[in-house]
């Protein structure tokens, strides 16, 4: 953004965050906040997060939960060792988010500082549902085994570990819709998409279907920009 200071016509900047997708990582300090916060388990969540969904109106009161997944064992018939990573593991992922968040705030002070931020739309958003893969017990998880990858508590999420939140942890986190990542459920298809700047309602909703490839039309309508020609496209 330093290089292209002077500029006067508008501009577009692509952020790629690391995914909350596998390997997840976050840094320890971010990881610690939520230690206790899935220590209930992902049936619990799963519940709670239909119920919060109902009361931010982000789903109609009453909608029915959707089933978990048979193949998904229950919380509780986990031993207390596998609770205690599968928690853990979901703790990272929350800590990757927040780090995740802390830098978007960067991102902001930083056009502040150039009295850029008040002519900025942000568009904030992900490829597709949870990501429920979880490689560690397949062929590959003696791979990893072999090239000191680890699964280890003490070190879940930092450097050398292989953190994954698998089938449990992606229902948990689809909630309360059906299925996730690889589905064509809701879980699998729907996701956040938060668009805020000049030009945007606060705190609107909007209900209509839509897909990735409305967002450059979009953007080009509100940066009142012509839409490229296919010939001015480069690879």
């Amino acid at each position: 953004l330093d290089a292209h200071a002077d500029r006067e016509e508008p501009f577009f900047a692509y952020v790629a965050f690391l995914a909350v997708h596998i390997p997840v990582q976050a840094p320890r300090e971010y990881t610690e906040k939520y230690i206790e916060t899935y220590a209930e388990g992902w049936n619990a969540i799963r519940t709670q997060r239909w119920q919060r969904a109902q009361d931010l109106g982000l789903v109609r009161q009453g909608a029915p939960l959707a089933p978990q997944p048979e193949s998904i064992p229950r919380w509780e018939d986990l031993t207390p060792d596998e609770q205690r990573l599968a928690a853990k593991s979901m703790a990272v992922n929350a800590g990757a988010l927040e780090a995740m968040d802390a830098e978007l705030g960067g991102l902001i002070d930083y056009l502040k500082s150039t009295d850029d931020y008040e002519n900025t739309v942000f568009v904030v958003t992900s490829d597709n549902g949870p990501e429920a893969g979880d490689p560690w017990g397949a062929a590959i998880g003696w791979w990893m085994g072999l090239h000191d990858y680890s699964r280890s508590y003490d070190n879940l999420g930092e450097k050398g570990s292989y953190v994954a939140i698998g089938p449990g942890g992606a229902s948990a986190n689809a909630g309360p819709s059906l299925l996730f990542k690889f589905h064509t459920g809701e879980g699998g298809l729907r996701v956040p998409m938060l668009m805020a700047g000049p030009g945007i309602e606060a705190g609107a909703e909007v209900e209509s279907f839509t897909v990735m490839s409305d967002i450059a039309p979009t953007l080009l309508d509100l940066a009142r920009a012509r839409e490229p020609s296919s010939s001015a496209v480069s690879m």
